[in-house]
């Protein structure tokens, strides 16, 4: 069986998502078809017993796009989406989704402190007041010139698990500006 939506064209594609996101936190996708993407969806992930999914949740998200970025923003509160996991769809404008990328939703994780040093080694050091190091990639953060807004994605991301804290390496030096 192939469901009829599969014969309207390719499926888009989600290159890049975040592996978890807190509730009502905004968050970036990248999709090479991000100029036909008009929303996004979460699935949570099914959980029956006696015949009854109790745990089923279908969240529409709204989307602006920024070039190949899809920006959208995670649902309010556990009440409209429980902690947990849950499959993230692109969907085009013939209604097509894309293969699910998978995404942890819950509260998000509080910045203790935070270091930015752009100009000796082009990191940005941020510490949290949880384990977040399993959630995290390189791709999660990206560095935008507020005057430009020229993004400078980092090359490499280290955890520290013992001080909670991430450090994300930038490839290039970071022209003046605001950040």
């Amino acid at each position: 069986y192939s469901p009829p939506y599969l014969f309207r064209g390719a499926r888009p594609t989600i290159s890049t998502a975040p592996a978890a996101v807190g509730y009502g936190q905004g968050f970036s996708v990248v999709s090479p078809n991000a100029a036909d993407i008009t929303s996004m969806s979460l699935v949570r992930l099914s959980s029956v017993t006696h015949g009854f999914n109790f745990d089923q949740r279908f969240n529409t998200l709204n989307v602006t796009r920024n070039g190949s970025f899809l920006n959208t923003t995670a649902p309010i509160d556990a009440n409209v989406a429980p902690p947990g996991y849950y499959m993230l769809f692109a969907i085009n404008s013939q209604g097509v989704p894309s293969v699910a990328k998978m995404i942890r939703i819950d509260e998000a994780p509080a910045v203790v402190e935070s270091r930015f040093d752009f100009e000796r080694s082009h990191e940005v050091v941020i510490r949290f007041d949880s384990d977040v190091g399993a959630s995290l990639s390189a791709s999660d953060l990206a560095v935008r010139n507020l005057g430009t807004n020229q993004t400078i994605t980092p090359s490499s991301m280290t955890w520290d698990a013992a001080s909670r804290t991430v450090t994300f390496k930038l490839a290039t030096p970071v022209p003046d500006g605001r950040y």
